[in-house]
């Protein structure tokens, strides 16, 4: 079902998965350029520093693996 998300699609499942899990209601898309590597903050929590990594794989190959691997290492050096 994700898989045929659009972008605003997604966007809205992932707000209404950290409610309803995690009880978050402020929420803030700020995905877009030069985000820094940030689709979201949630500003429900005080003196927590909470980051939730959300990627949408749609190949197994061993080349994608490669790159999702590469793409989670440098959005964890951007945190």
């Amino acid at each position: 079902m994700i898989n045929a998300c659009e972008k605003h699609e997604f966007d809205k499942i992932v707000k209404a998965y950290l409610k309803d899990i995690f009880g978050y209601e402020r929420i803030v898309l700020t995905d877009g350029k030069d985000d820094l590597g940030l689709d979201l903050k949630a500003f429900d929590f005080s003196g927590q520093k909470l980051q939730f990594q959300i990627t949408v794989q749609k190949s197994d190959t061993p080349q994608h693996k490669a790159q999702l691997k590469e793409k989670i290492n440098e959005d964890i050096a951007k945190a």
